[in-house]
């Protein structure tokens, strides 16, 4: 998930909100763990709640959500601009 959030960054110009979220990231490193999703028979996240399937939710966004669902973290919102 680092490297496709990586993607959105923009290295040049002002750091906006994102750049500082991966910044702290890369800082507390020692601290992320490394989490195995299951994918079912139809390429989605076997953890995820099936109303993410259902939904129009983006794929992309289904990996966090499949994520929270496997370590059991609440998320109380998880919109974007899109």
């Amino acid at each position: 998930m680092l490297a496709e959030y990586r993607r959105y960054l923009n290295p040049s110009g002002q750091p906006g909100v994102g750049n500082r979220f991966h910044e702290q990231l890369l800082r507390n490193v020692s601290r992320i763990e490394r989490v195995e999703l299951s994918v079912d028979s139809d390429g989605g996240f076997a953890d995820s709640h099936s109303e993410f399937h259902a939904s129009n939710t983006h794929k992309v966004d289904r990996k966090s959500a499949a994520l929270a669902t496997n370590r059991y973290a609440p998320v109380d919102n998880a919109a974007d601009n899109e």
